[in-house]
């Protein structure tokens, strides 16, 4: 049992360990999946290119809906409530499968709506839709997250993963059509799936059959302020890409997601980091109270810091990573990126206080501040997108969340401590500080 393990033993070996799994996917993910993206940017060409990016940051927009929230909440509750983990394992599964079946068929009727008699977008919007259904898999997933054993997780997704991003590649390259392209990644979420499920059936013997009308209304009582906050922040992020794609040109749209594309791929490093660390949290908050507060402020001070370097450094180097990887077609993705990295602040403090509200039952501040950041992104789309073009995209989606992050902890008595973490965690002399005592 976790509660009987020291807790620095337990940091220091098996989160070290989980964690090193978790980035290392990130790695082999950034590195192929970098080239996958530029040999799409680059064959595509800006104008394709959008229409990939416009169908998928469609879909984009009902995952959160497909997966009702539920993700920190199962491994919440799978850590917590070890007896019962078959009956949360099946009836979260039953929840998103159902959902996800939903959402295909709203994704189909909506699509017809906004690009009516456009064939090829229909086509590709419903072949990326089935990603809504493979999603429910991914409860498998929170279960080796849970026990902190993400390894055969990575070794899984990693395996399918080379395979398809190979494909894919020859695929460009020989036959270079949209229409394969996406079929090729919906089969390669498939395959994840069924991946997953037998990384499961492999330790644990058995399919979990037990479903649970009343586990199954607890969770959902639970998880709507998560819902909610999780379908407003993917509207904040996708929607000026929407709107671009909708009301400008599809080609804008590939120069904006050829940008926006990289310093979103950086994401994945909090994410990593924070699933790996989140059962800790869980538990250390039942144990230690003073630990789990120090320990809190040393992760903050990780994402704000790691955060600041990503983003400086990006900036610094936009020019040639624009034109190294997407050549002169791509060159007005230079100041987007400039701009759009600096997001990686606010999306970065925003998930290390996702610890924070889950674990104290403060799922309502996450809420506000998703919210906050639509309404934001939206008023500040209507206004300024007509007259500024795309970068002021660039420029709303970093303002937007770190003006409602700052605001909401401000007004909320309780997370007045986490913001004070949160701008800490920014000073740059105090991460140079720690830098110089360990070298």
């Amino acid at each position: 049992m976790i509660a009987h393990i020291p807790f620095k033993k337990l940091i220091f070996h098996r989160v070290a360990k989980n964690t090193y799994w978790l980035l290392g996917d990130y790695l082999l993910r950034l590195l192929l999946g970098i080239i996958v993206f530029v040999l799409s940017a680059r064959i595509f060409g800006p104008e394709r290119f959008g229409m990939l990016n416009y169908a998928l940051s469609f879909i984009t927009l009902f995952l959160p809906l497909a997966g009702l929230g539920l993700d920190r909440i199962i491994v919440r509750d799978l850590v917590r409530e070890q007896k019962k983990q078959n009956e949360i394992l099946f009836t979260s599964f039953c929840m998103r499968f159902l959902s996800g079946s939903v959402m295909i068929v709203l994704s189909l009727v909506l699509i017809s709506f906004l690009k009516p008699g456009d064939s090829t977008m229909l086509s590709i919007v419903g072949i990326f839709s089935s990603l809504l259904l493979f999603q429910a898999f991914d409860i498998f997933d929170y279960w080796f997250q849970s026990v902190i054993q993400s390894r055969t997780v990575v070794l899984v997704k990693a395996g399918i993963f080379i395979i398809f991003a190979f494909g894919k590649s020859l695929s460009l390259i020989i036959f270079p059509s949209l229409i394969v392209y996406v079929l090729l990644s919906a089969i390669e979420s498939g395959l994840y799936g069924i991946g997953l499920l037998s990384a499961y059936l492999k330790i644990n013997g058995k399919i979990p059959w037990n479903f649970n009308l009343l586990w199954a209304w607890k969770m959902m009582r639970q998880s709507y302020p998560l819902f909610l906050s999780g379908l407003f922040v993917i509207i904040s992020m996708k929607i000026g890409q929407i709107i671009i794609g909708q009301v400008v040109s599809e080609r804008q749209l590939g120069i904006y997601s050829a940008a926006t594309r990289i310093s979103e791929t950086t994401y994945i490093i909090i994410t990593a980091t924070t699933a790996s660390v989140f059962p800790l949290f869980a538990q250390l908050r039942k144990t230690s109270r003073l630990k789990y507060y120090t320990w809190l402020q040393t992760f903050f001070d990780f994402s704000g810091g790691t955060a600041l370097a990503i983003s400086l450094s990006i900036t610094l180097l936009a020019y040639p990573i624009i034109k190294v990887l997407f050549g002169i077609q791509y060159e007005e993705s230079i100041q987007i990126l400039q701009i759009h990295i600096w997001s990686t602040i606010p999306v970065f403090l925003s998930t290390t206080q996702g610890i924070w509200n889950i674990n104290e039952g403060y799922t309502h501040i996450h809420l506000f501040q998703a919210f906050g950041t639509t309404v934001c992104t939206i008023a500040s789309l209507i206004l300024f997108l007509p007259r500024f073009g795309i970068v002021s995209v660039a420029w709303i989606s970093v303002l937007s969340p770190f003006i409602s992050m700052v605001v909401i902890n401000l007004l909320n008595t309780e997370s007045r401590k986490i913001l004070r973490y949160q701008l800490q965690s920014l000073f740059v002399l105090k991460h140079l500080g720690l830098f110089i005592r360990h070298i």
